[in-house]
């Protein structure tokens, strides 16, 4: 086209109406035929469907697929058309106070007693951790302890030490009911039940993935697990909040520090 509206129409921006300002007169100049969008790579004038996909600053043609979690994703005219299965998910507690929730937030709480990374609402499923004041200064933390609890089942880790329904296991990997622990490297201790897998590194991180069938059913320190970031804090009570240590301090595990689980040969949480 030879003379048209002052504004191109691109693959850029195919949802988007022309601002009032490229309306207001025609130019002399080339320009795409009504109903085609230029691609500003190429320079040429394409249908719609023809228009590329932006990915983490690649350009990608219609047809690429790339791969998000367990989902894939088309492009297909200027936008990703992407499958809706539900995703398994990790939460992770990364040292020092340093938390990754299930739908991918991070934050710091630096609380030293016992408190719940994850509880399910069948009752099926809990999972917690035991900090204390490694430093002196109440700004970091270290882990002391974590125990999942699955159905009748209860697993402690405490360093290399793993207990098992209250007896000390040295041979691995080792089953009781539906849970199997087993040293997965001289790092980690690996511990799996139906849809949940953790990761200890003995030390300091914890890593929790929970399968499909746990979708939306949790809560804790390690968020709602429901891919929607903005209940993430969500506390004890259910209700929702901004500050981190107010939806922290809710999912403390006992009434009182002294009260916390302390597997032998540990000291009780700090107040």
């Amino acid at each position: 086209t030879q003379s048209t509206w002052g504004c191109h129409k691109t693959c850029a921006y195919v949802d988007t109406e022309l601002p009032r300002s490229c309306l207001d007169e025609t130019v002399p100049g080339c320009f795409c035929a009504e109903g085609m969008y230029l691609n500003p790579t190429t320079g040429l004038c394409v249908e719609r469907a023809d228009c590329p996909c932006r990915y983490r600053d690649e350009e990608f043609t219609k047809g690429d697929k790339i791969s998000q979690g367990c989902n894939t994703c088309t492009c297909m005219g200027a936008k990703w058309q992407c499958s809706q299965h539900k995703c398994d998910s990790t939460c992770g507690v990364l040292g020092h106070g340093h938390f990754a929730t299930f739908d991918g937030i991070f934050y710091n709480f630096f609380g030293t007693c016992e408190y719940v990374l994850a509880t399910h609402e069948d009752d099926i499923l809990e999972i917690r951790i035991q900090s204390y004041d490694c430093e002196g200064d109440m700004r970091t933390n270290c882990l002391k302890a974590v125990v999942l609890q699955y159905n009748t089942t209860s697993v402690v880790l405490r360093g290399s030490v793993v207990n098992i329904g209250g007896s000390d296991v040295t041979a691995f990997p080792f089953t009781e009911g539906e849970v199997t622990v087993q040293s997965a490297s001289s790092t980690f201790f690996h511990v799996r039940a139906p849809g949940i897998s953790l990761l200890y590194d003995k030390v300091n991180r914890i890593y929790i993935t929970l399968g499909q069938d746990h979708n939306d059913k949790v809560t804790g320190l390690c968020g709602t697990y429901d891919y929607n970031v903005k209940n993430d804090f969500t506390t004890s009570n259910g209700d929702t909040e901004t500050i981190v240590d107010t939806f922290a301090t809710s999912w403390l595990a006992v009434s009182s520090c002294n009260d916390a689980f302390t597997p032998s040969n540990s000291d009780s949480c700090s107040t």
